[in-house]
């Protein structure tokens, strides 16, 4: 199977809200093939590099800090990391800063938090990257902010969370992801 390259012939935006643009692109395949009203999303501050999104797997003496966080399009809640969008003009580093407090009130120096690379949320979709980070902290400690939608946020120990993510009872990809990424960092003595 071979690469096939993708043309962007033309983008019309159909809906906008403060975060995303909604879009309809007409593309065209490399052996002609093409798509009138293929649907993109696009985030407003979207560097150059793609990156419009953080999340920070917090950590505090064997425990993992996770939002418990109601999600309107699926009709239920789960766990999640903390996460939010990068400003324009920001680093992803001061945004995994400012995300960390704005959801949990933990202030964490810089020199503490530690990059776990980039994933892409849903690139048949939404045109962004999102980087990952691990935080180190002292201790347990924070809260779930003011954010529509978080009921909690609570410190489980890192063989349940482990357990849960081994039985697929946290679904958020982010999640999963970082807490690989984490464990396979670490040698697998997490894992």
């Amino acid at each position: 199977m071979s690469d096939t390259p993708i043309t962007l012939l033309a983008r019309k935006e159909i809906a906008q809200n403060t975060v995303y643009r909604v879009c309809f692109d007409h593309i065209r395949s490399s052996n002609g093939e093409e798509v009138g009203s293929f649907l993109a999303v696009v985030p407003k501050a979207l560097g150059a590099d793609q990156l419009g999104g953080v999340c920070v797997l917090p950590l505090a003496v064997g425990k993992v800090g996770l939002l418990k966080v109601w999600r309107h399009p699926l009709g239920r809640s789960g766990y999640e990391i903390p996460r939010g969008f990068i400003d324009e003009g920001e680093s992803a580093l001061a945004a995994a800063q400012r995300e960390l407090v704005e959801e949990t009130g933990i202030v964490i120096d810089a020199a503490h938090l530690e990059p776990l690379g980039h994933f892409t949320p849903e690139a048949a979709l939404l045109q962004a990257r999102v980087a990952l980070f691990v935080a180190h902290l002292p201790g347990a400690f924070g809260a779930a902010g003011p954010e529509m939608g978080h009921t909690g946020f609570d410190w489980l120990p890192e063989a349940e969370v482990r357990e849960m993510l081994a039985r697929g009872e946290i679904e958020d990809p982010a999640t999963n992801i970082a807490w690989l990424r984490y464990s396979l960092n670490k040698g697998g003595q997490h894992g």
